[in-house]
């Protein structure tokens, strides 16, 4: 990869740029909605979240003080993925799975598989400052704010 700490991908330094050169067009209504795969594959080393938190601070930044709100939906290579997925993945790839009797055993290890996305998107908000109007709940929203509407 070749990056240092805090570094990120030169595409997303331009988006950056691209954004703060039209962010004086932005209302003081900005909602920032990510819908998934912050890193890869489960992938949540010292570097990557790193990079991520300085592409958000560089967002902020470049928003000034618009953004009201952030929301997070996590996506299929936000999860870190547990024994149990890879035999799965096995059986869906036709692959001999070994078999055994610990399924309730593997499935719940499943409630940790979102604590390091948890942790990234906390991270965020706090950047924003919003972290106060998000509460991470139970593991059920894996970290996803539930929204109810009125009738």
């Amino acid at each position: 990869m070749g990056w240092k700490k805090g570094d990120y991908p030169t595409l997303h330094k331009n988006m950056v740029a691209d954004i703060k050169a039209q962010a004086h067009y932005f209302s003081k209504n900005v909602v920032i909605v990510m819908t998934g795969d912050l890193v890869n594959k489960g992938s949540y080393t010292r570097l990557i979240s790193d990079a991520i938190g300085t592409f958000f601070k560089d967002l902020k930044e470049a928003l000034s003080e618009k953004v009201i709100d952030l929301f997070f939906v996590p996506g299929n290579h936000d999860k870190v993925r547990s024994d149990f997925d890879q035999h799965m993945f096995s059986l869906m790839e036709g692959e001999a799975v070994p078999m055994s009797d610990d399924y309730e055993e593997l499935l719940d290890k499943e409630k940790n598989s979102f604590k390091d996305y948890k942790k990234l998107i906390t991270k965020i908000y706090n950047i924003f400052g919003a972290a106060q109007n998000h509460v991470l709940t139970s593991a059920n929203t894996y970290g996803v704010d539930v929204l109810t509407f009125p009738p």
